[in-house]
């Protein structure tokens, strides 16, 4: 019995399904990129990559409890994971310091802007 004529898998489509009928279980890995990003948005460079760091160590525990993993996939996933967060902590972190040198610039700007107006409003008084 093949399967029937036009029908497509949904391996890939699906998601949770394997083609061999078995389940794929889904990890924390998501949710545990979520602290991540709120310690780009709110903490200093250094205390977010101590997140980083924790998540981490959060997946190589992960990668033993529910199942057992190879030492390459363990390895891929922590790098993998590792790189990911660094890249969002960095990419906040340039974003932050960048938003806040525009408004550094932005205030010296409006002071020099209400300087010259005053003296402009006393030569024409």
């Amino acid at each position: 019995m093949g399967r029937p004529h036009g029908a497509t898998p949904l391996y890939g489509i699906v998601p949770g399904t394997h083609p061999g009928g078995r389940r794929i279980v889904f990890g924390v890995g998501l949710v545990v990129l979520l602290p991540i990003l709120w310690a780009a948005i709110y903490l200093d460079l250094w205390k977010a990559f101590v997140v980083v760091l924790a998540v981490v160590a959060i997946e190589f525990v992960t990668t033993y409890s529910p199942v057992d993993l190879s030492d390459s996939i363990r390895l891929r996933r922590e790098f993998a994971f590792l790189f990911i967060g660094a890249i969002i902590v960095l990419t906040v972190h340039e974003i932050r310091v960048s938003y806040s040198r525009i408004s550094a610039h932005r205030e010296v700007r409006e002071a020099q802007l209400t300087l010259t107006s005053a003296r402009f409003m006393n030569r024409i008084a």
